[in-house]
């Protein structure tokens, strides 16, 4: 089975929510989002696909985060800061999780918790050297499409509005010579 790494995000929106997207200016334009109606949806596609599910939860059965393997197909499933993840969605993945911590705190900021648990992941990745460098895990058109419109964002523009297909980049990521037919 292929390796699928970071390149979408599945998520739950209950509500609709005001957001302000400058943190990771033009990041949702790279990384495809896949809005579920549920949980438990969501849940079951990924499992479906292959992935592992990590829960982070506070439980009694929760086992430190660092004494797992996060080299194959892995998703991370975070609660609300205040409520975590509801008893349903503990019982729907593989393996309850902590972030162990000193102090009279013992929860995190769910975007902290986030980044801990894929730098940690990008961390085992890496020393497995199984991290992309030349588009790996994408198709070679997906990699060129994904390339051009990262390198020439305005052009890409034009050309989508167009209905003009992109042209070919050289090993350099210039634009190779356009011919008009």
């Amino acid at each position: 089975m292929q390796q699928e790494f970071l390149k979408q995000i599945s998520f739950v929106k209950k509500i609709k929510l005001k957001t302000f997207n400058s943190t990771a200016q033009g990041s949702q334009k790279w990384v495809k989002l896949n809005n579920h109606e549920t949980t438990i949806l969501a849940v079951s596609e990924l499992k479906k696909k292959g992935f592992k599910l990590y829960g982070t939860t506070l439980s009694e059965k929760s086992i430190d985060y660092r004494n797992f393997d996060y080299s194959e197909n892995t998703c991370f499933v975070l609660g609300a800061e205040k409520w975590g993840l509801s008893d349903e969605l503990i019982s729907k993945v593989d393996e309850s999780i902590f972030i162990p911590m000193t102090g009279m705190v013992q929860s995190l900021n769910v975007s902290v918790a986030a980044s801990i648990l894929l730098f940690e992941a990008v961390r085992q990745r890496k020393i497995k050297r199984q991290l992309p460098f030349n588009g790996e895990g994408l198709t070679l058109n997906e990699y060129q499409k994904t390339l051009f419109e990262w390198s020439y964002p305005e052009l890409a523009s034009s050309y989508r509005k167009s209905g003009i297909k992109y042209p070919t980049l050289n090993q350099y990521g210039e634009i190779n010579e356009v011919v008009n037919t």
